[in-house]
């Protein structure tokens, strides 16, 4: 749909120009004198349920929605929109993970319809897609364990929450006037050890996350700050890297590069 019909439709003053993402075109605005964005759905975007979960977050450790419809979503501005992964840079990993166990506390608290997402159990379908396609990339050994891990931790969670899904060093922002804010959530029902895995994993060059010391940093401060089982959180990483890589392959995404985090993932699951 273009942009002038939402434009018009929400009352909107345009700020600059639109830009491309890989799922949706965006575009700053004005809206009833508040800073905004107004995000516009590509065809298939898997974005296209973050209005939703955004809306089951109400605000809470995540941007406000204005206004949604199937096609787009109109939201908070974060200004001035620094990232977790500025901190990184700068040698503040362990500060930037106190920040992400703040943020996931605070979207872990909300009440939320049992409906609103699918179960992160769902995500395993990865699998057995990956076994048919007859890709040589991962091998069957790494394959069969992460599976069956990731089968066990399904089947064996306890208290559930709204995971953001996403919750990696961009997708945290600062804002000056609410301090950091979640963006972009895919959502899934589950435990919050999962959470963990997205960020783990990032920032996006191996050489900020792909070593044990830091891994196990990580671990240590968010399962101490958020009193979460640190065994389950490396068991989800582990297995969850498995599956977004697959899903890498599947998209024609895959780096050779992302080997190097799963070897040390396997190695520290051994």
């Amino acid at each position: 749909m273009k942009l002038q019909q939402f434009v018009d439709q929400w009352k909107l003053e345009l700020e600059g120009d639109s830009f491309e993402t890989p799922s949706s075109t965006l575009q700053y605005v004005i809206y009833k004198d508040k800073p905004a964005v107004l995000k516009i759905f590509k065809l298939n975007s898997d974005e296209k349920n973050s209005a939703n979960i955004l809306t089951q977050y109400g605000g809470q450790g995540a941007v406000k929605v204005y206004e949604s419809s199937e096609h787009a979503i109109l939201l908070e501005r974060v200004i001035p929109g620094d990232t977790l992964t500025e901190l990184v840079l700068t040698q503040k990993d362990s500060q930037a993970t106190a920040i992400f166990c703040d943020v996931a506390s605070s979207l872990h608290a909300t009440k939320y319809k049992d409906d609103c997402a699918e179960s992160v159990a769902a995500l395993s379908r990865a699998f057995a897609r990956y076994k048919a396609s007859q890709n040589q990339i991962l091998s069957p050994l790494t394959l069969e364990k992460a599976e069956t891990i990731y089968t066990s931790l399904c089947s064996t969670q306890k208290q559930m929450v709204l995971l953001h899904g996403d919750l990696h060093h961009d997708n945290i922002l600062y804002d000056a006037k609410r301090g950091w804010l979640s963006i972009d959530p895919k959502g899934y029902i589950g435990e919050a050890e999962f959470e963990v895995a997205a960020f783990l994993k990032n920032p996006k060059h191996n050489r900020y996350y792909a070593d044990e010391r830091t891994i196990n940093n990580r671990i240590e401060i968010i399962s101490n700050a958020m009193k979460l089982d640190a065994e389950r959180i490396l068991l989800w990483s582990y297995s969850y890297y498995v599956i977004s890589t697959i899903w890498g392959i599947e998209d024609g995404d895959f780096k050779p590069e992302w080997l190097t985090m799963l070897q040390v993932l396997e190695q520290m699951v051994a």
